[in-house]
């Protein structure tokens, strides 16, 4: 008959399960959907559009002419088009952006 030994408790491993800590989560007061944010329309937001619509715009302008009159053939053609481009599309963002706030105004009023 085969004798039993005797397990120290150390090497024993245990039956109860780990589990991880949870940290308590924070009961937050949400506003209610209905109230939306206002959107307000201040001075700087227009003339910040504005003032970045006519950088842009005149920036695309020099771009354009020293595409059309000065380098009419090469590489500085090529460059001075795709810079153009790139500027007028710029310039014409800041369009919409403006005329989304000057419409904004006029609908507050």
């Amino acid at each position: 008959m085969p004798v039993k030994r005797k397990v120290k408790k150390s090497s024993r491993k245990s039956s109860r399960k780990v589990t991880k800590r949870v940290k308590p989560r924070r009961v937050v007061a949400r506003k209610s959907l209905s109230v939306s944010k206002k959107f307000v329309v201040s001075k700087k937001k227009m003339n910040l559009s504005l003032v970045n619509l006519l950088v842009f715009g005149f920036l695309s302008l020099i771009s354009y002419s020293l595409y059309k009159w000065i380098f009419t053939t090469g590489t500085l053609s090529d460059f001075f088009w795709i810079t153009y481009l790139i500027l007028a599309f710029i310039a014409v963002a800041f369009l919409v952006a403006y005329l989304v706030l000057v419409f904004m105004k006029a609908i507050r009023k």
